[in-house]
């Protein structure tokens, strides 16, 4: 089992004064219009974000919106997407048996503050980053003047630590001695750059909204509903051996564009002649009013496969061949739920061709969150796509808002996991 969201806190997010959500790998959230359940999933999308929030987004603008979320299941896999060694190993501290709890932090007018639940201990002075301010520019006698003030009672662990470097080890060695009794778990700052790290550890939202513009619903591009779906289902083929052939042509390619560097640190100019021309046209007229002008290079980036299939498109031949965005609201919806069908299907063939003792795929996993899927749908339809939407649950989470109950009366049959 994958890491998933197991609970959710809003506060004070524009209709939602305070909401505590449980989650399982299947969750159904009922609710009138205007009651808050857009507001719950756009809550969720906050995780990701590090920006500030309009006066609009606050239930009380004198009062800060905080989401709050708990995760499980992390487990050695997830730490293997990231890639900075320690930042691998400072998370791994902030898990806790499997589990992570975070907590994103706006105040009007200013960006988010993300933080970690971690263990810390109780006397707030040995936390590390009130340790790195209380040191901070002292040296020598001030030094010495403010561990005595700071840490009177541990005078005898630091001794004659005489740099900060040591003091700060000093007071690491006195944290890990410290009883659980005189140890909490607060959620508390991180260090720069540490808080991209923890959310690589999050499964990847897709977000699909309701349906209000039958025209921005589906086009065939990478940032919007349909092109993530179906750049979703195209990357499982990356765990193809045979797409190697793709890779090598890619690096060919990237060579006939590019000067490449060599084993042997070299700079090898294999590019086509005409890139090179170009270049040296461009070299050549910028030299007229700048004389000083030393180079000018074109570099050209490698394409990769995430782009390739991020932009790859459908096209629908109903009587007339065209894409998807020529076609009526039933098409359009019917292709959605048929490319998440199709990814369950490839998901769970690729996992049955694993070998019980070979690699397991370290792809990210993915929490898909619908918002009242069956707008404009037909209840045979209705029961079509509920039953879509339990399989999905059993390769990714998933998190429905609706606002009719008779919705999830009808589907009550397949339904099964938690409701909420």
């Amino acid at each position: 089992m994958t890491v998933q969201l197991v609970e959710i806190v809003v506060e004070n997010f524009r209709a939602l004064k305070k909401c505590e959500i449980p989650l399982g790998r299947f969750s159904c959230v009922v609710g009138e219009n205007n009651s808050g359940k857009s507001t719950l999933l756009l809550a969720i999308e906050l995780l990701k974000s590090d920006g500030a929030l309009k006066s609009t987004d606050f239930y009380d603008p004198a009062q800060p919106v905080v989401v709050e979320a708990q995760f499980d299941k992390i487990d050695d896999d997830d730490f293997e997407r990231i890639a900075d060694s320690e930042h691998r190993r400072r998370l791994k501290a902030l898990v806790d048996n499997g589990e992570l709890r975070v907590r994103a932090e706006f105040h009007l007018g200013a960006k988010c503050r993300f933080t970690a639940y971690q263990t810390v201990p109780r006397d707030e002075r040995l936390r590390p980053n009130n340790v790195a301010a209380s040191l901070k520019g002292k040296n020598g006698a001030e030094l010495k003047a403010v561990v005595k003030q700071c840490f009177p009672t541990h005078l005898d662990a630091i001794g004659e630590a005489k740099t900060q470097k040591a003091v700060k080890e000093a007071v690491a060695a006195i944290v890990d001695g410290l009883p659980d009794t005189e140890l909490t778990r607060e959620p508390d700052a991180l260090p720069s750059g540490i808080p991209n790290s923890v959310r690589s550890l999050f499964p990847e939202t897709v977000y699909i909204p309701a349906v209000t513009d039958p025209r921005d619903e589906l086009r065939n591009k990478a940032t919007t509903t349909f092109g993530r779906l179906l750049g979703i289902v195209l990357r499982l083929l990356e765990q193809d051996e045979q797409l190697n052939e793709i890779e090598v042509a890619l690096d060919r390619l990237t060579k006939l564009l590019n000067r490449v560097r060599g084993e042997d640190g070299q700079v090898v100019d294999g590019r086509l002649q005409q890139i090179q021309d170009i270049e040296s046209l461009l070299q050549g007229y910028v030299s007229e009013t700048f004389p000083t002008t030393r180079r000018i290079e074109i570099s050209v980036p490698r394409p990769d496969l995430k782009t390739l299939f991020d932009n790859a498109n459908v096209q629908v031949d109903d009587g007339v061949l065209g894409d998807v965005d020529s076609k009526g609201d039933g098409m359009k919806r019917a292709l959605v739920f048929a490319l998440l069908r199709t990814y369950v299907e490839m998901k769970e063939k690729l996992a049955r061709s694993v070998d019980g003792n070979g690699p397991k795929p370290k792809d990210r996993p993915y929490l898909f969150l619908f918002e009242e899927p069956e707008l404009y749908l037909h209840p045979q339809a209705q029961l079509i796509l509920f039953a879509a939407l339990k399989n999905l649950s059993r390769v990714s989470q998933v998190l429905v808002t609706t606002h009719s109950p008779q919705f999830l009366v009808t589907c009550s049959p397949i339904l099964g996991p938690r409701v909420i």
